[in-house]
């Protein structure tokens, strides 16, 4: 099996347990908070969205985000047009509140098409490729914030594998062991 092969599996793997998640989480769930200090689950999958849609779109290949096309600058975009590192509770609870479900499902479809499509395009010695990540993100305010300077440096699998699959399966994770916590109450 190639190496691309195995990462567009990866990829479908996480976007089928991001929508099952997504669609299991109830409407008080989405702004509910299982536990003092954690995050809200709409913030969390918004969360993970954009992770994705900025590390692939930013990060690797320099080109706009999902987030910046007409259909989805709503979900979450003009008010913060970041991925969420440098946000206080406070205002990752405001952005759960601001998302909905729906958008947040189809803005998560389209992320994956992107991406998928991108991937699709790929042989695997481009996995080794390191993009010029710190320039991609220089021309972009919201991604001045020294939490984004860090992620920066990486190859094309490092970013696919670090932020991409194994970020949001760590968040997957948290998600599901909050949403127990608060349907066991």
């Amino acid at each position: 099996m190639r190496a691309i092969e195995v990462v567009r599996r990866q990829l479908d793997s996480i976007h089928k347990r991001f929508t099952e998640t997504a669609a299991g989480v109830t409407d008080a769930e989405w702004t509910a908070r299982a536990l003092p200090g954690a995050n809200l689950p709409g913030f969390t999958l918004w969360h993970m969205a954009r992770a994705q849609d900025w590390a692939v779109q930013t990060l690797i290949r320099g080109v706009p985000e999902v987030i910046a096309d007409a259909r989805w600058a709503s979900v979450g975009g003009p008010g913060t047009p970041s991925m969420g590192l440098d946000l206080t509770l406070d205002e990752a609870d405001a952005m759960a509140r601001s998302v909905t479900r729906a958008d947040m499902l189809g803005y998560h479809d389209a992320v994956h098409a992107r991406i998928v499509a991108w991937v699709a395009t790929l042989a695997d010695d481009d996995l080794d490729a390191t993009p010029e990540s710190a320039a991609h993100q220089a021309a972009i305010p919201a991604y001045q914030h020294p939490a984004y300077a860090e992620e920066a440096g990486g190859t094309v699998l490092t970013y696919l594998v670090g932020p991409c699959f194994g970020h949001l399966r760590g968040h997957l994770g948290e998600l599901e062991t909050l949403l127990q916590a608060m349907r066991a109450r």
